[in-house]
């Protein structure tokens, strides 16, 4: 998944603006080069194990119904939709659309992993490692890499 991001980067790299993410973060959450290394540890480490323990843990018990792929839809379609104000303004429509779409299959992706493995911290595991590429990507934009 961190290869899968960054590689992902440095291909769209010449066919999308990212200039707005650094922008929008300094604008709406107070995120800057002087301090993001501190939110990323956070992002990756904490915050990736709440999102995983509310959508796949609390989520799935919370929207279980008698079908598990509604329950997997329903908690994955969240968990996208979660994400949809933090990126509102970063891209053109199409590339917002495309990273929703991303983070809905991620969510499938997730419970299919827990559900393989019978443990939360598959998932906890392998979003770390998303967020870590994540937050690669933003180390290059804020020009601390």
């Amino acid at each position: 998944m961190y290869g899968i991001i960054v590689g992902g980067y440095f291909l769209l790299k010449p066919f999308i603006d990212f200039s707005n993410i650094t922008t929008s973060l300094n604008d709406s959450v107070g995120v800057s080069a002087s301090n993001f290394i501190l939110v990323a540890l956070y992002i990756s480490l904490i915050n990736s194990f709440l999102e995983e323990f509310f959508f796949r843990g609390f989520g799935t018990v919370f929207f279980n119904v008698s079908n598990r792929w509604l329950t997997y839809i329903t908690s994955a379609a969240l968990f996208a939709l979660y994400h949809v104000a933090m990126m509102i303004g970063w891209y053109d429509w199409w590339v917002f659309v495309l990273a929703i779409i991303g983070l809905f299959v991620s969510g499938i992706v997730f419970h299919l992993l827990n559900q393989a493995s019978r443990s939360l911290y598959t998932s906890w595991f392998v979003h770390m490692c998303s967020n870590l590429g994540i937050n690669t990507v933003g180390l290059i934009l804020f020009g601390i890499l």
